[in-house]
């Protein structure tokens, strides 16, 4: 029971914290794209994917090997061994975070004038350098908070961090801005290698806090063998196929305007749609993922703590509660935004075109969702290797169909794309859980179920919409009320769904056993 608490304690505080930042975000993107525009917008997601590919480098694989590996140190009572496996997990993330950074500072000029094309480019590669060796760090100290189950540590760092962040990136844009899109991408990337030290600042002080907790619980002296080993055996794969698959998705970022220049004969309308797509329609769609981002997160020390245990209908149950969950949530979100995409676009962004997009993205958001979270389960199951194969696999597809297909046709090639790797990827990484947890996908109650509970309630809120003429109503009360309407006639026709089955099984088991009873009394 105690357990449980702490699980759903940590579980809230990650799901307030994720929305909260994902909500102050949002609005700073808003702020953003009207202070540079979608062209800016564009080439600053280009710069973006430059920082997500060499911080993968930095910082990946390390988070996962801190938590799995003092989880399971803490889980026989070794203090002693949990500090000393944090010990050689920091030696490994600040080399990275050094390397990392070094070649990121003498290669800016390479990276922006040849991968991303686009000189203007240059001072943000070379600044983003400042941030890796910061960000590696943090990204340790964060994973060692998860295995402790103490949430609210890494949860506070993100919330100053983020603070910093925005308040830095105001300050400089409001000087930097009305010197052109170069200076206003330089702001934010400044910015964020501000935001990154001060973050490192944080969980490093909260560390030093704790670790006079830890050294308490101090029940065994033994020093985890080969940890060098271990930790490569945990990242290695993970820093691999994130390395990979973001080196490829990099090229696939700098592939998709060019191909797209091609078809519009604009370099300039290019980098708008693109713009679009990343920098304002992708991170509206990704934003109520945020309600299950905590829970994958505090699911890997919990399933890798059960699997070193071998406790395996442990294993299985909580695979179960995670997908039906993530299927209960995934499926009604996407119906609203199918329903209401251009509103959402307009309200958020003042920008109808990318309602069109997000049209189209919708129906892909539980698909999305499902990988998310099936591919927290694997790595809380040590299934690196897997998540590897089919990252690449997925990004060398991307890659081959973006070339094919964008020079012809443009934006809808280019989402016919994100409809094959988002379909490739879900199916490849459920499939793969289903055969490690030895447990068989239920379509009807993780998938047919919530479809139908979603038919009625999209087909409701359209009956109800033509007799009370909402559409003659302000955007965001529209999208209250009939987000609402939604949201309840949903659970309501769940609830009558699970509830009628389990009526209707035990009616069906009383009335069979009766007729035993029956047949038995005149035998």
């Amino acid at each position: 029971m105690r357990r449980r608490n702490e699980f759903l304690k940590n579980a809230a505080i990650l799901t307030v914290t994720s929305l909260l930042l994902r909500a102050v975000g949002m609005y700073f993107r808003i702020y953003i794209s009207s202070v540079i525009g979608a062209e800016g917008i564009g080439l600053y997601q280009m710069i973006l994917s430059i920082y997500v590919l060499v911080s993968g480098f930095a910082s990946s694989g390390i988070v996962v090997a801190v938590t799995r590996m003092t989880t399971d140190e803490l889980a026989v009572g070794s203090g002693r061994g949990a500090r000393f496996v944090l010990r050689k997990c920091l030696t490994v993330s600040v080399a990275m975070g050094i390397i990392s950074a070094l070649l990121v500072w003498f290669s800016a000029g390479i990276i922006g004038s040849e991968w991303i094309s686009d000189a203007r480019s240059i001072p943000s590669v070379r600044v983003m350098a400042l941030a890796l060796p910061f960000m590696s760090v943090s990204c340790c100290l964060r994973g060692y908070f998860t295995a402790r189950r103490r949430a609210g540590v890494p949860s506070a760092a993100q919330i100053t961090e983020q603070t910093v962040r925005i308040a830095v990136s105001l300050l400089l844009l409001a000087r930097l801005a009305p010197m052109g899109i170069e200076y206003s991408c330089l702001a934010i990337m400044l910015a964020d290698a501000v935001s990154e030290g001060i973050g490192c600042l944080h969980v490093v002080l909260a560390y030093l806090n704790d670790r006079k907790k830890i050294g308490k619980d101090n029940t065994q002296t033994r020093l985890p063998d080969h940890v060098y080993r271990r930790i490569w055996n945990i990242t290695g794969p993970i820093t691999a196929s994130h390395y990979l698959t973001t080196l490829l998705r990099t090229i696939e970022s700098i592939l998709v305007p060019d191909c797209l220049t091609k078809f519009l004969l604009s370099r300039a309308r290019a980098l708008e749609l693109f713009g679009m797509l990343r920098g304002m329609a992708m991170p509206l769609i990704l934003f109520p993922s945020t309600l299950l981002t905590a829970f994958s997160t505090l699911l890997i020390p919990e399933l890798s703590e059960a699997q070193a245990l071998g406790k395996t209908k442990g294993v299985q149950s909580a695979v179960r509660r995670s997908l039906g969950i993530t299927f209960s949530l995934a499926i009604p979100i996407a119906a609203i935004f199918m329903l209401y995409p251009t509103e959402l676009a307009v309200l958020v962004y003042d920008e109808p075109e990318v309602g069109a997009l997000m049209t189209a993205l919708a129906p892909l958001m539980p698909l999305m969702y499902v990988e998310s979270v099936v591919a927290g389960i694997l790595k809380g199951l040590g299934e690196q290797m897997s998540s590897l194969r089919y990252n690449i696999i997925d990004s060398v597809i991307r890659i081959i169909l973006t070339v094919v297909l964008v020079p012809r046709f443009g934006m809808a090639g280019f989402l016919a794309v994100m409809v094959v790797s988002n379909l490739l990827t879900s199916l490849l990484s459920i499939a793969r859980l289903m055969r490690v947890t030895s447990i068989k996908f239920m379509w009807l109650k993780w998938v047919i179920e919530p479809v139908c509970a979603c038919v009625i309630a999209a087909s409701s809120i359209t009956a109800v919409s033509r007799i009370m003429d909402i559409y003659v109503m302000p955007q965001l009360l529209r999208i209250v009320i009939g987000g609402g309407f939604v949201c309840v006639v949903y659970a309501l026709v769940m609830l009558f769904i699970n509830e009628g089955f389990e009526y209707v099984f035990d009616t069906v088991c009383r009335f069979s056993s009766g007729l035993v009873r029956r047949d038995n009394k005149r035998a």
